[in-house]
């Protein structure tokens, strides 16, 4: 699968459809044509994600048709009910078994990969950071207000979903985060996007790729698929 941007004129390597945009006709249409896609990734990067219960995961399926290798971050973990704050304990937890410079961590249920990611650690590079997250449209939670920067484009907000970044760093960030992680007083303390946008800012090496150049958030977001082609407009 290739992924055109015609509005920031880029070509994406992670496709996130966050929110309601997973639950979509065109969502489940695109992932039953493009989970046989086979996916070529960047040598010293070791995705994370997280895979349970009985749900369909097209990210994992695109890995395993691929035989790339990826770290289950909720694999044997007691999990009576999801909350996304989990993830934030999950990946303190199984990073430390990362033994790659470069991390990629996605969720299970709403991302897809292109064809050709052998460059993503290139394009992160670009970036001149350590930490890099996709962006949103969508600012959530609405409380929260004080990270949002004047992006160029449409995505304006940083998502949770979907990250690249220095393993040694990504592992610090996520091990401060988890200091708070039974403060159950804050507003919406399930979610983790919360927390992180929350602290985020106080991090001078992290950044968000408000121009689609690694990611490619499909919430509130047009897009078609023909002849293997993802096209964003």
């Amino acid at each position: 699968m290739e992924v055109i941007n015609k509005i920031t004129n880029t070509n994406p390597l992670i496709v996130h459809a966050a929110g309601f945009s997973h639950h979509t006709k065109e969502w489940k249409e695109l992932c039953d044509k493009a989970v046989d896609t086979k996916v070529e990734l960047a040598n010293d990067v070791t995705i994370i994600s997280f895979f349970f219960g009985n749900a369909k995961f097209p990210l994992k399926q695109q890995l395993e048709n691929s035989n790339i290798k990826y770290v289950n971050a909720s694999e044997n973990k007691l999990i009576p009910f999801w909350q996304n704050r989990m993830k934030i304990k999950f990946i303190d937890e199984t990073i430390k078994s990362v033994n790659t410079k470069y991390v990629l961590i996605l969720d299970g249920i709403d991302i897809l990969m292109a064809d050709n990611c052998t460059d993503i650690v290139e394009r992160f590079k670009e970036f001149n950071c350590k930490i890099l997250y996709n962006a949103t449209k969508n600012c959530y939670p609405e409380h929260i207000t004080k990270d949002i920067e004047n992006s160029h484009t449409e995505w304006k907000y940083l998502n949770a979903g979907a990250l690249i970044g220095e393993t040694e760093y990504v592992a610090k960030f996520y091990n401060d985060i988890m200091i708070d992680y039974d403060n159950v007083s804050m507003p919406l303390p399930q979610s983790e996007q919360g927390r992180i946008r929350d602290k985020w800012k106080n991090y001078s090496y992290i950044k968000c790729d408000y121009g689609c150049k690694i990611f490619q958030p499909l919430l509130m977001t047009p897009y078609s698929f023909n002849e293997n082609k993802l096209t964003v407009h």
